[in-house]
């Protein structure tokens, strides 16, 4: 079984009903009972794996990344889940930061596919097994057997009925909320708000609200108080209540930051870059310190949360790719997402920037309106995966800030990189497909992020993986 036909078999479900389900929104089309079903007969290893499951409009990825760091550097072995993969498919699974092995994958996907192919459904109905289903069947198989601690799950574009709700979160984590995939999740900020709650379950005990916009918060309390967010005993803590930032500063050496959960004050280095890092970053010590507590490891130290700090990575969310010239990456999809990487190329001063845009259909086309204004020239090109569509009806004012239009994102980026001069800047925006491009253009490979105990074995003479006490 080559890795082609592999990842056509994830995906054959989906496409076969894929023509019957085109424009449908979410709760009509997406089945999680059967992402259960695929769980229960390879032996449901979720329910030996207690699970956080991150759902969110953005910073989805940067947290889970930070909370798999921040249980690992605390000592545990930390199964991680992600979205879609920057350049490999190993990327949707890691286990302590690194991605699962060819001979694995395989193994273990020997064992998912023939039980997936046994459940009925049909694609005449609009029926299918999610790709994630599988990707998650085969992650828990591999995470079970490796013996690790806990998973860390990242959901799709909502939550309620996507294939991470069969997990059973024990956490439930909700970072900010936008509005986003209005097609699949809307019409209305109410209904995508309702989609992201689901991801508290009915076996949640404890849900971490990050930073969210006071009109987001209501419509989360709103759902709170109808019952649809897990039980009057699931425990919620906020952003600036039970957690939070309370101070921050950002440049391009990395992000400096003091932070509270409950009573305890800490202070962290991150080499990810921008304010809103901070955010996402306090966010994953209060799960981490809950997560710990919950199960006989805590609380979260300070040695930990140091450690955590200076080693998290998470590819393509505003990174640094080059330094002459300044070239920044980030998976913006929406113009609130803009602030933090134009903070940093003010404080560079290049004497010219440039921007590249990829945004695909069910994004926001007002990023690059909102962008004009602060670049010399800004150019778009859709990304290269061919399952998403590029915006269907831009509006006048969006079409009429780009300089000019690319057909190939690899070519728009390297005329762009000859276009800006050594004392300049480069700022590379869109969909996580725009953003492999990007890496793949650079030759950057995001597939392994690191260990954060390995440089603690290496100095203890590898005896063992567990962290010195703080």
């Amino acid at each position: 079984m080559g890795f082609l036909a592999l990842d056509d078999w994830i995906y054959a479900s989906y496409l076969a009903a894929r023509p019957v389900n085109a424009g449908r929104p979410d709760r009509e089309v997406r089945r999680p009972d059967l992402a259960a079903a695929v769980l229960r007969a390879i032996g449901s290893p979720h329910e030996a794996l207690p699970t956080v499951v991150v759902a969110g409009s953005k910073g989805k990825g940067s947290t889970a990344a930070s909370l798999a760091f921040l249980l690992r550097a605390a000592g545990l072995s930390v199964g991680l889940l992600t979205g879609p993969p920057l350049r490999s498919f190993h990327e949707r699974i890691r286990l302590n930061g690194r991605p699962i092995d060819d001979g694995d994958f395989l193994r273990f996907s020997a064992v998912v596919e023939p039980v997936a192919r046994g459940i009925p459904v049909d694609p005449a109905k609009g029926e299918y097994i999610g790709p994630i289903a599988l990707w998650q069947a085969v992650g828990y198989l591999y995470f079970r057997e490796k013996g690790a601690d806990v998973v860390v799950a990242e959901a799709g574009r909502g939550a309620r009925f996507d294939d991470t709700r069969a997990l059973g979160a024990r956490w439930a984590v909700i970072t900010p909320i936008f509005e986003e995939h209005v097609a699949e999740l809307g019409p209305t900020l109410a209904d995508i708000v309702w989609h992201k709650a689901g991801a508290v379950g009915s076996r949640t005990e404890a849900v971490f609200v990050g930073r969210q916009r006071p009109d987001v918060f209501r419509l989360l309390q709103d759902v709170r108080r109808r019952g649809e967010a897990g039980g009057p005993s699931v425990r919620w803590a906020t952003f600036g209540e039970a957690f939070g930032v309370t101070a921050c500063e950002a440049d391009l050496r990395g992000t400096r930051m003091a932070g509270f959960v409950g009573r305890t004050a800490y202070r962290a280095s991150l080499a990810l870059l921008g304010r809103h890092q901070a955010d996402n970053f306090a966010l994953a010590v209060a799960v981490a310190d809950a997560v710990l507590r919950s199960l006989g490891r805590g609380p979260l130290s300070p040695a930990a949360i140091e450690r955590a700090a200076a080693s998290v990575r998470w590819p393509g969310r505003l990174e640094r790719l080059l330094e002459r010239p300044l070239v920044l990456l980030d998976a913006a999809i929406h113009r609130s997402a803009l602030d933090p990487a134009l903070e940093l190329v003010r404080l560079a001063r290049p004497r010219r920037t440039h921007a590249v845009v990829g945004l695909a259909a069910g994004k926001d086309p007002g990023l690059l309106s909102a962008l004009r204004p602060h670049v010399d020239a800004l150019w778009y090109a859709p990304p290269t995966n061919p399952h998403l569509a590029p915006p269907s009806a831009w509006p006048s004012k969006a079409r009429a800030a780009v300089d000019r239009f690319f057909a190939d994102p690899m070519a728009a980026i390297a005329a762009a990189l000859r276009a800006t001069p050594d004392d300049g800047a480069l700022l590379l925006f869109g969909t996580l497909s725009f953003v492999a491009d990007a890496l793949r253009a650079l030759e950057r490979d995001p597939a392994d992020l690191g260990d954060p105990l390995a440089a603690v074995s290496a100095r203890s003479g590898g005896r063992g993986d567990r962290p010195p006490p703080p």
